[in-house]
């Protein structure tokens, strides 16, 4: 489901809002700390005015505020200050947007940041983030990813038609985002009910979305402390090596032998890992990256190979220091033996650690599972000869993560690894399952594809693509294209492959 709608400034002169073909329109509020769309400033109409009039015609309202108006540099707090000043009647009401462009993208990311988090903190909303596709590739916004992203980019082919495009293409990456919620595809549409040009955009959701994004009006508290990652992976760890299903190998060592995800509630929040064969060192990173899934950290340890080069990965990744064998390891804490051996601390008093160790060797087939009860196991401390402890410094528990919440994934139109992994996930298959007849045996059962001839289940057939196209709302050509990918990844994204 999408929305289209305009945004608007004072040079739209006397646009009648009521009048023009648009679900939504957003209008520009404030600039910097001096300057208000209204009359007083040169303006045909105050934008209060357009603003009760679009809420009474039964359009959704956004409101917008132009940073570092006229070129000044106030403080991204400053400013949020000033705008939130002029729109108190409409807090909760409105979508509120921050436009990052021109002379604003000389500041750091961290004056945007200052003006979502103040506007965040006093209306209860989730403001949205307004800037170039060009621009959001040239630096890291992973400080602000968490907020929606309005991006601008125009394609030529849809600066000076007539109405609104049906799912525009868009050529850019999103830069920190995974995806973006809004798209400004032009600025020099006609749509009707208005006789000049619009800028106009699709916004990707339903009413319903953009009313959760106006918040409920109410001043938000400061976050609290965040949930302590390092027991979630221990939990989840232990969970591992109690787990009968699960023993030691070297080959394979991912989980991916086993009999697929195992749930685990902790917190009230829900975490996966794949049951089967692991060695030490994957036991730990796979219990850690579960602990971290649906954070922006979910990936920092997927440059795990051995032990040998667990340091460069966990110290590398920014949520763990390494630190001698004298220190009091936490909860989640590895223990490591660089040539040889990790193990995760489950608590310090008394001192108890799981480990993933003691191959059956072969005695028993090198069955998946554990057959001696010894290959991983929850007990007490013993004294290896370890080397040093990587102990989790916290970074991660202002993040809540864990599932349901979809692991999120780069809207691009290209079908890669990371599409089909999630595809997977949500049809309820091991991540790691290479085997591909798998995976498209379980999407034509989900699709209730008809399929006659045995020798095409588990195929990807023309018959196949075509149920998929039909299911995800897109012409049924039996061609996956870029436009078909990205409705499969937005569907991705929404958790809605999992209902199928």
């Amino acid at each position: 489901m999408t929305l289209n709608g305009i945004d608007i400034a004072s040079h739209q002169g006397d646009i009648d809002v009521s009048k023009v073909e648009a679900d939504f329109v957003i209008v520009k509020v404030s600039g910097g700390t001096s300057y208000v769309n209204d009359k007083a400033h040169g303006a045909e109409q105050n934008w209060w005015d357009i603003a009760e009039k679009v809420l009474k015609s039964g359009k959704l309202l956004g409101l917008y505020h132009y940073a570092c108006e006229y070129g000044l540099a106030p403080g991204g707090k400053a400013e949020a200050e000033f705008f939130l000043g002029q729109i108190k009647d409409f807090v909760g009401k409105a979508v509120l947007c921050l436009d990052f462009e021109a002379d604003a993208q000389d500041q750091p990311v961290s004056y945007a940041k200052a003006w979502l988090d103040t506007v965040r903190k006093a209306t209860g909303a989730t403001p949205m983030f307004y800037a170039y596709a060009s621009y959001l590739n040239s630096r890291d916004h992973s400080s602000i990813s968490m907020y929606p992203l309005w991006m601008a980019s125009y394609l030529y082919r849809y600066m000076w038609g007539k109405g609104y495009v049906s799912d525009p293409e868009n050529t850019w990456d999103t830069g920190s985002w995974n995806d973006m919620t809004m798209y400004q595809y032009s600025s020099t549409r006609a749509i009707k009910g208005f006789s000049g040009r619009l800028d106009v955009n699709v916004f990707y959701g339903t009413r319903q979305d953009w009313k959760a994004l106006c918040g409920d009006g109410k001043a938000q508290p400061e976050p609290k402390a965040g949930i302590k990652r390092g027991e979630i992976a221990a939990a989840i760890h232990a969970d591992m090596c109690n787990d009968e299903d699960n023993g030691y190998s070297w080959s394979p060592r991912w989980g991916e032998d086993g009999k697929g995800l195992k749930t685990l509630t902790i917190g009230g929040r829900k975490y996966q890992y794949d049951r089967g064969s692991y060695e030490c060192g994957t036991s730990c990173t796979t219990a850690w990256k579960s602990a971290l899934a649906g954070t922006e950290w979910e990936h920092a340890l997927d440059g795990y190979v051995y032990s040998g080069n667990a340091i460069d990965t966990y110290v590398g990744s920014g949520l763990f220091e390494r630190k001698p064998m004298s220190f009091l390891a936490e909860p989640g804490d590895i223990y490591l033996n660089v040539a040889n051996h990790l193990a995760m601390c489950q608590t310090q008093v008394p001192d108890i650690l799981s480990e993933f160790s003691w191959g059956d060797n072969g005695a028993y087939g090198n069955k998946v599972g554990d057959q001696t009860g010894l290959e991983s196991s929850v007990h007490a401390y013993y004294d290896y000869p370890w080397d040093c402890i990587l102990h989790y410094n916290g970074k991660a528990d202002s993040s809540e993560g864990g599932q349901p919440d979809p692991h999120k994934i780069k809207v691009d139109g290209i079908w890669g690894a990371e599409t089909t992994m999630e595809l997977r996930r949500q049809l309820g298959l091991r991540v790691n399952d290479k085997r591909n007849a798998v995976l498209y045996r379980r999407l034509q059962k989900r699709l209730k594809v008809d399929i006659r001839n045995a020798s095409n289940v588990g195929k990807f057939n023309l018959k196949t693509r075509r149920a998929l196209q039909k299911k995800l709302g897109v012409p049924a050509t039996g061609v996956i294209d870029k436009k078909t990918v990205r409705k499969l990844q937005r569907a991705l994204n929404k958790g809605l492959v999992a209902k199928w």
